[in-house]
Parts: C-alpha cells; sequence; structure tokens
C-alpha cells in the first residue's frame, strides 16, 4: 500500500469520529469539520513521521484540539455559539439536545474529556498524552464534568455510564 492509500485509510476511519469530538466540544460543526481538515492538513505533511506511530488517530486529534483551542479563542467562538444554541444543533443528529446545552455550559476542560472519553471513547491516559497534561488531572475533569452534568441534567442518576458510553 503506498503513502497516499495509507493516509486515505487513515483519514476514512478517524475523520467522522473527530469532526463529531470536535463537534460536541466546540459546539459547531462547520468549524469542527475545519478544525479536522486542519489537523489532517498537518499529518499530511508530516506523514512519514506520523505513519510511524502506533495510534496516528491519537496525533491527528492532538493536533486538532490544539487548534480548536486556538480557533476557540481566536473567534469568540464560545458566548457565540451558546447564544446560538436555540436556533439550530452543532451536534449530528440523535445527540440529545438538553445534553448538547449542558455540555457547552461545562468549563472546556471538563468538556473535552467528557466528550473524548464518553463519544471518542479514548482512555484517560490517551487524552491526556493528547491534551499534555497528567492522567490525574484528566480523571479530575472527567469527574467534575460528570457530577457539572449530572447537575445540569436533573440529578446524581441523571448521567449513567456504561461501559464508557453514556446511556
Amino acid at each position: 500500500m503506498d503513502r497516499r492509500e495509507r493516509f486515505a485509510e487513515l483519514f476514512q476511519a478517524e475523520y467522522p469520529g473527530l469532526v463529531r469530538e470536535l463537534g460536541l466540544i466546540l459546539g459547531d460543526r462547520a468549524l469542527a469539520e475545519d478544525v479536522a481538515a486542519d489537523g489532517f492538513v498537518e499529518v499530511w505533511r508530516k506523514w512519514d513521521r506520523v505513519s510511524a506511530l502506533d495510534r496516528p488517530g491519537a496525533w491527528v486529534r492532538r493536533v486538532a484540539l490544539r487548534k480548536a483551542g486556538r480557533a476557540r479563542w481566536r473567534r469568540g467562538r464560545r458566548r457565540q455559539v451558546e447564544a446560538t444554541f436555540e436556533s439550530s444543533s452543532p451536534c449530528e443528529s440523535g445527540v440529545d439536545l438538553d445534553l448538547v446545552r449542558a455540555l457547552a455550559r461545562l468549563s472546556d476542560a471538563q468538556r473535552t474529556t467528557v466528550v473524548m472519553h464518553h463519544f471518542g471513547g479514548w482512555p484517560t491516559g490517551d487524552i491526556a498524552a493528547m491534551l499534555g497534561c497528567a492522567d490525574v488531572t484528566v480523571r479530575s475533569h472527567l469527574s467534575r464534568g460528570r457530577q457539572r452534568l449530572a447537575e445540569l441534567l436533573g440529578g446524581p442518576n441523571a448521567v449513567e455510564v456504561n461501559d464508557g458510553k453514556p446511556t
């Protein structure tokens, strides 16, 4: 398999999930698609090095998460997205709008870790590597994010997790 085919295989396997995760993190699907595409441009530029990694999908996520942070900061997206949540859903169909609204009210760190872990299925150690922080920090954000979601969604039993997936 040549270089382009291997890259195309990675893109097809990782892009949809990455866009979904970034859409939930950023609250804007179009911005998520742009950031994910930028992440894959970076992967292509460094393909020789990235293709040799055990998990190139984790590398592209790390790049995309950094780009998402910069995009959010540059555009002042958070306030604008929160103000427009009523008019449009930033996520794929099938995602509960109440959950999307609640995610938007979490801190950036809590929202990122909750989405990456529960919607992306990433272990906390991998999330820590992508974010460049300690595993214990990710677990703390995850715990606080779950608590806050439970409060926002109607009580301690409102958010149940089964095998890393929200139920």
